[in-house]
């Protein structure tokens, strides 16, 4: 259109012209807007009525949307038809229109069957306000579904009903008729509530508010709230399912989980609380996540539909300990609780025995504290009798040493089952390296878990071991396999890790070894490695034997210590004629 003058005198004269045709044609309309289809026309009045309505020109986009409305009619979109009558019939547009806005309105709703309208932000002479009476509904009370309506058309017209469409959180939406077969007044005001349910726990909100015209459904999701905007059934107070899971017996020293498990949780939980305490022995534990170490409390605000609490004891001796659990989830004026106490028994899980060897299995006991050299490889032999009631099955073994010591277990093949008094034996290499200090070294942990695979570590701390300093470097130039009453050679190779050194030689006696030369001399070390002496010998028995004990002894003054021994195994063949 060339000017707003122009287009204003263009639909004056549709106007006229629909009117002197009952608006059963579009020729008018095809005329003035000098096109051939009722499609182009269409577009025309599209393109204008976005740019007068955006302007808000009222006047001018109140006739083009009249004129949509009955050109979708005559095309016979129905569907497009009754959302552009509606706008015509809000009062914004209806002040500009003549009454046969209503009019055409009225007489060809009838025929908008199974046609249903969403009305999102757009005007309609009808306002809607709905909510709830209270807020908080007893789980064995109806919430109270309220509605106002009002309607803005200027004369009768005959609904059919208004539903309410009410979401539940947890089942979803119903539908509720809450008027039902009325007259849409000029200016009326309509007033309804009803008693809904009953409804499980949880949270009600209004979704949306259906009307039914004649044979179209007009669907609002937008309104304001009259009462509540929501409301909330609580549940009754039996309707969480607590449950605990806790181990048959504990173990001194090692972490005693307690869980509470809490689902089927109502929604509109405020908070949970736990509360676990022990009723006896109060100098025989800690709780270990907690800032309280003789009680463990925990609260989660809004919590979801299931939830999981753990606390953690540390027993510190054998005993029975009275455990109490309290829990509760509160829903405002109704809370859920469960209460539960349990009596355990908590045992040393293992009978632990140590013992240190060097790697030719000679125990090392000569003083109080195994003696061990430094960047010397010794065995740990533990040995575990199980002092668990029931079996358990262990998973690991972990040894940690300190003080700069390496440690390698001994292969094993786990899980392992174990069952009551029954002895475990378990091996471990260790070696003390520069910056290990004599003391405890370390702690064996064991990993093991009972029937209901209620995991559970049992920690022991290992023996002192007095570490020296490596005085010498030594070694046996020896063969592992020999043939009897064949004389061979047996070398002693060392050095000193302190300068010149002064030690007696000693071998000791054997039964299965002849040997030709001295079995014990004195010999000044040097801090070259060198050949010491040189020794024959001849086995006189077969098999798997101990070679006699080579020892080192420093010569002082006051004592005499041995700062290096050695009793390698050899093996004798048969010596065939």
């Amino acid at each position: 259109m060339n000017s707003s003058s122009e287009l204003i005198n263009k639909l004056l004269t549709i106007g006229k012209k629909l009117e002197e045709t009952n608006y059963a044609s579009a020729e008018p309309i095809l005329e003035q807007l000098n096109v051939q289809t009722l499609d182009e026309a269409i577009k025309i009045l599209e393109n204008e009525k976005e740019r007068y309505s955006t302007r808000n020109f009222h006047p001018i986009a109140a006739q083009i949307t009249i004129l949509l409305a009955l050109a979708y009619r005559i095309e016979g979109d129905l569907k497009t038809w009754l959302q552009y009558i509606l706008r015509c019939l809000h009062p914004t547009y209806r002040r500009y229109l003549n009454d046969l806005v209503q009019n055409t309105f009225e007489k060809h709703i009838s025929s908008c069957e199974n046609i249903t309208i969403e009305v999102k932000n757009v005007p309609t002479p009808f306002e809607f306000s709905s909510g709830f009476s209270t807020h908080s509904i007893m789980p064995n009370q109806k919430p109270t579904v309220l509605l106002l309506m009002k309607s803005a058309l200027k004369s009768p017209l005959k609904a059919k009903n208004i539903i309410v469409n009410v979401k539940h959180s947890i089942s979803g939406v119903t539908s509720h008729v809450l008027i039902d077969e009325f007259d849409l007044n000029g200016g009326s005001i309509k007033k309804a509530s009803l008693e809904i349910g009953k409804f499980a726990s949880g949270s009600l909100n209004i979704a949306s508010i259906s009307m039914n015209l004649g044979g179209a459904t007009l669907i609002f999701d937008k309104f304001a709230t009259i009462g509540c905007d929501e409301a909330v059934i609580f549940p009754f107070d039996h309707e969480c399912e607590f449950s605990s899971n806790i181990p048959e017996f504990g173990v001194v020293n090692s972490p005693f989980p307690i869980k509470l498990l809490c689902k089927d949780i109502p929604f509109g939980a405020i908070a949970q609380h736990t509360k676990i305490e022990i009723l006896n022995e109060k100098d025989s534990f800690n709780f270990l996540n907690s800032q309280n170490p003789q009680i463990f409390e925990s609260s989660i605000q809004t919590p979801d539909k299931s939830t999981e609490t753990t606390a953690e004891i540390l027993v510190k001796q054998p005993c029975t300990l009275e455990i109490s659990i309290t829990a509760s989830v509160c829903f405002g004026i109704v809370t859920s609780k469960w209460h539960k106490t349990y009596s355990i028994e908590f045992y040393n899980a293992f009978n632990s025995e140590f013992t240190i060897v060097n790697p030719e299995f000679k125990f090392s006991a000569r003083l109080p504290r195994e003696i061990v050299q430094l960047e010397q490889q010794a065995i740990l032999i533990s040995t575990f009798a199980c002092n668990c009631p029931n079996a358990v099955t262990i998973t690991n073994i972990v040894t940690k040493a300190t003080n700069n010591i390496s440690v390698i277990d001994n292969p094993s093949i786990f899980p392992v089952r174990v069952s009551s008094s029954e002895v475990l034996s378990y091996s471990s290499f260790f070696t003390p390296h520069p910056g290990s200090i004599s003391g405890p070294l370390g702690q064996i942990e064991i990993y093991f878990h009972d029937k209901d695979y209620n995991e559970m570590k049992y920690i022991t701390i290992l023996p002192e071991i007095n570490i020296l300093e490596k005085v010498v470097d030594v070694r046996l130039d020896l063969p592992t396999e020999i043939e009897e009453k064949k004389i061979y050679t047996v070398n002693l190779i060392g050095r000193s890790m302190r300068g010149p050194l002064p030690v007696d030689f000693i071998l000791s006696s054997s039964e299965s070894i002849l040997f030709d030369g001295e079995t014990s001399k004195k010999i000044r070390l040097t801090d070259q490695m060198e050949t010491l002496l040189t020794l024959k010998f001849m086995a006189i028995k077969t098999g798997t034997i101990n070679f006699p004990t080579v020892s080192l002894q420093l010569i002082n003054d006051r004592s005499t210590a041995i700062i290096w021994e050695c009793t390698p195994s050899l093996f004798v063949r048969y010596q065939h004629d």
